[in-house]
């Protein structure tokens, strides 16, 4: 692909039994001459629940923060954009944005499934959260319209449970909502490896 001018971004989801070798794989894509890779955590769903003892704990997610601020890559920009909020400024040359929402769904997300079912995003693929289908309803009218949209283009940082009082609300933006929604079935609730609050 990078001999045809693509640039690919490889997606790493961190788990047990990867851990520890973040930064061996991060040293090999950048020998590799990968521009980007993508680390992100394991959401809470499908196999997973049945396999909770494979995800990562609160304290293991400092692990990540320590490997990735210490890689000594050449090229490679290793991100964090989908999942670990509060790391996203490691990728970013450590200068925070402000913003007011972490999640764009209902702002740029939407999610279309093979069949046409319509979901908000790819972490909320459940009978709950569809929105209708492209093949029998109107798009247009789902967009603006639908109920599950609106109430996530309400969900700011300041809605979201244990974020409100945060001094770093607005630089973190509350963290992905379909992985809190996967670990607590809530929408509002923080996020799962959350490593301001404690800081405060």
């Amino acid at each position: 692909m990078l001999d045809y001018g693509i640039i690919p971004i490889v997606g790493t989801v961190i788990w047990k039994d990867n851990l520890y070798e973040i930064k061996e794989l991060a040293n090999y894509l950048d020998k590799l001459g990968i521009n980007f890779q993508r680390i992100e955590p394991l959401l809470l769903t499908g196999n997973a629940i049945k396999n909770k003892d494979i995800l990562i704990e609160k304290e293991e997610y400092g692990i990540v923060y320590k490997t990735v601020s210490t890689l000594n890559l050449s090229k490679m920009k290793v991100l964090f954009e989908e999942g670990f909020p509060q790391l996203y400024s490691i990728s970013k040359n450590n200068v925070p944005e402000y913003r007011d929402r972490y999640c764009l769904v209902g702002v740029e997300n939407l999610h279309i499934e093979n069949n046409g079912d319509m979901y908000p995003c790819t972490g909320f693929i459940d009978p709950k959260f569809i929105l209708g289908n492209i093949l029998n309803d109107d798009l247009l009218n789902i967009w603006n319209y639908s109920d599950v949209l609106q109430e996530f283009r309400g969900l700011t940082v300041d809605k979201i449970e244990g974020c409100s009082t945060c001094k770093l609300r607005n630089y973190c933006g509350g963290g992905c909502r379909a992985i809190a929604y996967s670990y607590t079935k809530n929408i509002k609730s923080q996020f799962p490896f959350c490593i301001y609050r404690e800081e405060e």
